[in-house]
């Protein structure tokens, strides 16, 4: 899966929401989830290109323009950030790895690994200095919870940063939405994350903010509507579950030990490390009864879903 934002504090440095990567142009946006859905086949950049209505040229330019890196560029860090996920979250060899993120060889995948990471996967699967825990004393084991969980029909908008800036995500959401898809109490609103920054570039960790909708909901109405928004059918099935309540950043928790980055560390680090299962999805599911920018900081809740199996 390609997940998890378990935060060192070193990390957590404000960063304007201004200052980041946040592609605008729809196009860049779809081609973003075509060659993230498609990580494991060789890319067909052509494909994509006419599925945006775009020569070739011209695609290459925008996502450059827009990315500031080549689509090949972003496939390549996608496919290595997926695969340290998976080495830290599933038991599956090297080459099953490999295999799954569209390496037609183990040594060609090491090769880039290493290239990326400094580090073989092996190493990197069993370096400790890695992994820094973060404070869970307010939480048990106890508190998660095995439940199996529906497909949730949402639209959401793709946003780039560090996790303290996911605040910031939330509000420029709730403005581009119009008033019937913005009222707490009709709708859930979904945070999916992708990534686990403690490998993952600060201000390129992934995070969709979303609304639920109706399963007929139309995606290119709402896309024309409001340019930006995607639908997306999260994964239905078993998840580990756990309630947070507290801070979102750990750079705005004083006491260091109430972040989400908390939570996901007694979830992840100690649960799943004891348990039989291993991640089983590309994301993590963050669900708000209400969202963020309406909370008071301190007294943030929302409920952690992990995809298992």
């Amino acid at each position: 899966m390609n997940k998890l934002a378990v935060l060192p504090r070193s990390q957590q440095a404000i960063r304007p929401i201004e200052n980041l990567v946040q592609p605008k142009d729809k196009r860049i946006v779809r081609s973003l989830r075509l060659l993230e859905q498609h990580i494991s086949e060789p890319p067909d950049y052509r494909a994509i290109a006419a599925a945006l209505d775009l020569s070739l040229h011209h695609f290459h330019h925008l996502f450059a323009e827009a990315m500031q890196e080549t689509p090949g560029d972003y496939l390549r860090r996608a496919r290595l950030t997926a695969a340290a996920n998976r080495l830290r979250w599933t038991r599956d060899t090297v080459g099953q790895i490999a295999s799954s993120v569209g390496y037609a060889s183990q040594p060609s995948f090491t090769r880039a690994f290493v290239k990326r990471y400094g580090m073989t996967p092996v190493r990197f699967r069993h370096d400790r200095e890695q992994w820094p825990n973060e404070p869970t004393t307010e939480m048990t084991e106890t508190c998660v919870k095995l439940v199996e969980s529906d497909s949730l029909h949402c639209l959401a908008k793709r946003y780039y940063g560090p996790p303290c800036n996911v605040p910031g995500h939330w509000a420029d959401f709730l403005a581009s939405l119009p008033e019937e898809l913005s009222r707490p109490g009709q709708r859930l609103f979904i945070g999916l994350l992708y990534d686990d920054i403690r490998f993952t570039q600060s201000e390129l960790v992934r995070y969709d903010c979303c609304v639920t909708v109706n399963e007929a909901f139309d995606e290119q109405d709402a896309s024309t509507a409001w340019p930006g928004l995607h639908r997306i059918d999260t994964r239905p099935g078993l998840h580990a579950s756990i309630r947070h309540h507290g801070y979102y950043a750990a750079s705005t928790d004083p006491e260091r030990r109430r972040s989400v980055a908390s939570t996901y560390s007694m979830l992840l680090d100690d649960w799943l490390a004891k348990s039989r299962y291993a991640i089983a999805g590309k994301y993590v599911v963050e669900i708000y009864p209400i969202p963020q920018p309406r909370l008071d900081p301190a007294d943030l809740e929302c409920t952690i879903l992990v995809p298992i199996g």
